[in-house]
């Protein structure tokens, strides 16, 4: 698959609370992006946090059986790994009165050929592009445009999990609101359209979110399940 990534504070906040890693093992790809909240310092340390230690504990606990790991397995080492870390996070602000009511978005993406799971906390949101056709995966954890799930806030998170079945071509982004709040589905699929310009691709979406008026940090990740050369981000 192809995939490549980028994070820009924006034109109006002065820091960057969004973290995303996105690598591949063997012919599996990962994908991690987060989100802070709970002011400047706080939002940056969270969101770090969930980013780093998700990679770490993907990478040493599962990254053997990507390739053959059921959606159930799938779900149990997931709900274990973000209660783990909501836990750091609880503990790190305990640590630090700057960091207190710290917390983080947190989405996982596991790719392979024919398949998609996703372990989902907070608003971040994962769509998938099938021809000229855009569907949201994923459901934003708001009640009257609030978030009301993310790690840091409560002693345990009951992510929610997704599995959908994937084809030869088809593009996916996950991207924070701060990419998709002023963009509507026709203008997200329009920029995606030269899909094997991934480059390209996040250059008209980040360009129409500015034009649009986003006040916030972006972030971007574009997939192509078509083989290919990887790229991780800029």
């Amino acid at each position: 698959m192809n995939y490549l990534g980028r994070s820009e504070t924006g034109n109006v906040r002065s820091n960057n609370e969004d973290n995303y890693i996105a690598r591949t093992f063997g012919d599996v790809g990962v994908f991690i992006l987060t989100d802070g909240i709970g002011g400047i310092e706080g939002g940056e340390v969270a969101s770090e946090i969930a980013c780093v230690q998700m990679d770490g504990l993907v990478a040493s606990e599962i990254s053997d059986s990507l390739d053959t790991i059921s959606f159930e397995d799938f779900r149990i080492c997931m709900d274990a790994f973000v209660n783990s870390i909501n836990k750091s996070i609880l503990l790190r602000a305990l640590e630090d009165d700057d960091l207190f009511g710290m917390g983080t978005t947190l989405t996982v993406l596991i790719v392979r050929e024919k398949e998609l799971f996703i372990c989902h906390v907070g608003d971040a949101r994962t769509y998938l592009i099938h021809g000229s056709s855009i569907t949201r995966l994923t459901e934003d954890h708001l009640y009257r445009n609030k978030l009301v799930k993310s790690l840091g806030v409560n002693e345990y998170i009951n992510p929610s999990f997704y599995r959908y079945n994937i084809m030869y071509g088809d593009i996916i982004l996950m991207c924070t609101d701060g990419l998709y709040g002023t963009l509507d589905d026709n203008t997200i699929t329009g920029c995606l359209k030269m899909r094997n310009d991934l480059n390209g691709c996040l250059d008209r979406l980040f360009t129409a979110a500015y034009d649009n008026g986003s006040t916030d940090n972006l972030t971007g990740i574009v997939i192509n399940t078509k083989p290919g050369n990887k790229r991780t981000g800029d």
